[in-house]
Formats: structure tokens, sequence, C-alpha cells
């Protein structure tokens, strides 16, 4: 009796599922005729007795006669969108404060407070909004108080610190369910002076 080998049979296998994964591109007008393809050019060539060229994937932009967008452009707009709109500072007197001459708001947070964690949302909102018009910034008291940074009007949190120039206006934060609005109404009031 005569074994068979199995590699062979390995060899078949793997020949079988080197097709499986593949999608056929989708009709329409993004799709390419298949003679500007990889495909076309084995087709073609196997007509012609010639043999056909190496496998060479195409990207889909590509068949379509697209340039691929992306680059570095597209790279510097995610990262535009992903900065968030309100930092994590420790000092109230951190240059980034006083930076490009807009004002700023600071607010005084403790993170494991109930209030203050429904005030943050509401806080990052509100910065989201006035991007660009105004800085945010955000102290975690215990952060502060730790590294000897905590100012003394900071008696309890929330608290705001609106800074323009070397004016500073203490307020204390709402949280409740108008805190957006009076967050609004607060910076709209405190711009306009």
């Amino acid at each position: 009796m005569t074994r068979l080998s199995p590699v062979p049979i390995l060899v078949l296998g793997l020949a079988a599922l080197a097709g499986c994964g593949k999608t056929e591109p989708k009709a329409g007008p993004a799709a390419a005729p298949p003679s500007s393809s990889a495909a076309g050019a084995a087709q073609a060539a196997s007509s012609t007795g010639q043999a056909a060229p190496p496998f060479a994937p195409v990207q889909p932009e590509a068949q379509a006669g697209k340039v691929p967008s992306g680059g570095v452009e597209a790279g510097r707009k995610v990262a535009a969108a992903a900065e968030p709109a309100m930092k994590e500072i420790i000092d109230i007197d951190d240059p980034k404060v006083s930076a490009g001459g807009k004002p700023a708001i600071v607010y005084y947070y403790l993170n494991r407070t109930p209030p203050d964690r429904f005030f943050m949302a509401d806080m990052e909102s509100i910065a989201a909004e006035y991007r660009g018009r105004v800085l945010f910034f955000r102290i975690n008291v215990t952060a502060a108080e730790s590294a000897g940074k905590r100012p003394k009007e900071v008696s309890a949190v929330p608290m705001l610190a609106l800074i323009r120039g070397k004016e500073r206006s203490w307020k204390k934060g709402a949280p409740g369910d108008n805190a957006k609005g009076e967050l609004r109404f607060l910076i709209e009031d405190w711009l306009s002076q």
C-alpha cells in the first residue's frame, strides 16, 4: 500500500483557501473596469498566452482613478478635533492660562463628589461651545493642594476663576438642572463687560 504524503494535500488546501475572504468590487460608478485591476491584467495575459503578472493589490481609490485621501492635513484635523476643550493644569498661574491674550476660566473641582461630576460634564460642554473665544482649564483641588498651589479663594467646590489679563473674578459653581444656562449667562455677561 502506498502512503500519500500530507504535503500535497496541505498545498491543495491552502490553494483552495487562498481565494477566501476576497470581495468582488461593487458595481456602480466607483468600480473600475476589470482591465485596470490585477485580475484584469492576469485575464488579458492568459488570453494572449503570456504569463500572468504577480498579484499586486490595488487600492479601491486607485481603481476608481481617485487619489487616496488622508495624509498630514487629515491627521492635523483629527488631532485638532481630538484636543480637549478644557485642559488640566495644577496652578492657576500656569503660563498657558495667560497665553494667547484670551480670557480664561479655571474650574476647581473634586472628582469624588457627585455634584462635581455632573458639573464637569456641563463645563466640558460649555468649553466646547466657547472654543476659540475663551480658554478653559480645570484644576483638581487635591492635586493643587498637594503641590501647594491652592488659592485661598477656593474654599468650596466647584469654584470658577474668571481671568482677563491681571483681573480675576471668583464665582461659586452651581450644579443643577439649569447649570449650562447659568454658565452661559455668566460667561456672556462677563465677556460683555
